[in-house]
C-alpha cells in the first residue's frame, strides 16, 4: 500500500469512527452546510457558490488533518462526487449546483463515501419526488411527464440523436434536489455507523 492509499484509508477510518469528538464536529459541519443548501434550494431553487466553496475549503482542511497532509482522499472524493452526478447534469436532469454540492460531500467523505451518498441520494430523491407528487396531487401528471421524457430519450437514441431530457409540455414542479442530497448523506452516515453501508 502506497502512502496515498494509506492516507485515504486513515481518513475513512477516522471519519467513520463516531466516538471521536472531532469526527462528530466534522459530520455536524457537513450536515449544517447541507441543511443551509437545502434551505436555499427550497426558497430560491439555487445553491450559492459561496456555500459550496466554504464546504470545499472546510473539507480540505479536515482531510489534510486526518490524512497527515495527503490530498488523495479529498481530491478523489470530490472527483467521484462530481463525476457520478455529472451525467445527470449533461442530460439536463439535474442542476449544476446539485453536482457541485455532491463534489463538496465527496470532499468531506472521500471516494467511497461519495459513492455511498450518491446511491442513497438517488433513492432519497425518488422517494422525495413521489412524496411531493402525492402532496401536490400531481402524481398522475408526474408519471405522464416521466413517460414523455423516457419516450423522447429512446426515440432520439434510436435515431442517432443526442440524449437530452427536454422539458415536458407541462411541469409538475421542480424538485429541490439539495434536500435529497442532505437526506441521502444522513442515511449513508447512519448506515455506516450501523455497519450496513455498501461503500465504506
Amino acid at each position: 500500500m502506497n502512502i496515498n492509499d494509506s492516507g485515504i484509508k486513515m481518513t475513512q477510518e477516522a471519519l467513520f469512527h463516531f466516538g471521536d469528538l472531532f469526527t462528530e464536529v466534522t459530520v455536524a459541519t457537513l450536515m449544517a452546510l447541507l441543511g443551509v443548501a437545502a434551505w436555499f434550494d427550497i426558497k430560491a431553487r439555487r445553491i450559492p457558490n459561496w456555500l459550496v466553496l466554504t464546504g470545499l475549503i472546510s473539507s480540505l482542511g479536515i482531510q489534510l488533518l486526518f490524512s497527515s497532509g495527503s490530498l488523495s482522499a479529498w481530491g478523489l472524493g470530490m472527483l467521484v462526487g462530481f463525476g457520478l452526478f455529472l451525467p445527470l447534469y449533461l442530460v439536463h436532469a439535474m442542476g449544476a449546483g446539485d453536482v457541485k454540492l455532491m463534489a463538496m460531500v465527496g470532499g468531506f467523505l472521500g471516494p467511497a463515501g461519495a459513492a455511498g451518498v450518491a446511491l442513497t441520494t438517488l433513492v432519497a430523491g425518488g422517494v422525495l419526488a413521489i412524496g411531493v407528487a402525492l402532496w401536490s396531487g400531481a402524481l398522475r401528471h408526474t408519471v405522464a411527464n416521466v413517460r414523455i421524457l423516457v419516450t423522447q430519450t429512446i426515440f432520439k437514441t434510436l435515431h442517432g440523436g443526442s440524449v437530452q431530457l427536454d422539458a415536458p409540455p407541462n411541469s409538475a414542479g421542480n424538485l429541490p434536489y439539495a434536500v435529497a442530497i442532505a437526506a441521502g448523506t444522513l442515511i449513508h452516515l447512519v448506515l455506516v455507523r450501523s455497519g450496513h453501508a455498501l461503500f465504506v
